[in-house]
C-alpha cells in the first residue's frame, strides 16, 4: 500500500532537511576565481570571456538582443578595417 505522507513529511524525515543554505555567492567565490584565473591556460580564460560576452543584453527597438553591436554596425567596423 502507498505511503500517505506529505511532501512536508517527506522533507522533514529525510536526510534534506540537515542542508543547510550558503549565502550567494559563497564568501570564498572570489578568492576561488582568482586562483581559477590565476592558474588558466589563456585559451580556457579566453573562452570564459567570450561565454560571458555573448550573454550581454542590449536594448533595440524595444526588445532585448544579444550581443554588443548590431550586425549592421558590425560590418560596417569590420569593412572600415580591411579599408574597403
Amino acid at each position: 500500500m502507498p505511503s500517505t505522507s506529505t511532501l512536508p513529511e517527506f522533507v522533514a524525515s529525510s536526510k534534506l532537511s540537515s542542508v543547510t543554505c550558503v549565502s550567494f555567492p559563497a564568501p570564498d567565490t572570489e578568492c576561488t576565481w582568482h586562483d581559477e584565473a590565476r592558474y588558466a591556460a589563456p585559451a580556457e580564460l579566453a573562452m570564459c570571456l567570450r561565454w560571458g560576452l555573448a550573454r550581454v543584453l542590449r536594448v533595440s527597438g524595444g526588445n532585448a538582443v544579444r550581443g554588443l553591436l548590431s550586425w549592421d554596425m558590425y560590418v560596417e567596423w569590420s569593412e572600415a578595417e580591411l579599408g574597403k
